[in-house]
């Protein structure tokens, strides 16, 4: 179920229902972090304004979200306390390489 849960909030990035998805995503922890590493560098376009609306028309790409999400979850729901990386998939993927086995999610 839980894979599950995962594809379907991954998909849900793109959507208008994108905070609930980052919301699932989230409680799902760790399971969502690998996933999110490899969106991280999309610019496909989701339905999530970049700014206030209405001043803002620009829309936040998928690899924007994935990184917001993955900031949440590790900058604000684990035991990490060192610098995050930047936003491309390699740095992610170094730092999860190195401090993926340790993380805890609170």
């Amino acid at each position: 179920q839980r894979a599950r849960l995962l594809e379907l909030s991954l998909a849900g990035l793109r959507g208008a229902n994108w905070q609930h998805a980052q919301h699932v995503l989230m409680a799902l922890g760790k399971d969502g972090v690998p996933a999110l590493i490899e969106m991280v560098e999309s610019e496909e376009f989701s339905a999530a304004a970049a700014g206030p609306l209405p001043v803002s028309t620009r829309v936040k790409t998928v690899g924007e979200l994935a990184h917001d999400t993955l900031v949440e979850i590790v900058g604000y729901h684990s035991n990490y306390k060192g610098k995050l990386p930047s936003r491309t998939q390699v740095a992610w993927a170094e730092w999860w390489q190195r401090y993926g086995a340790g993380l805890a999610i609170q």
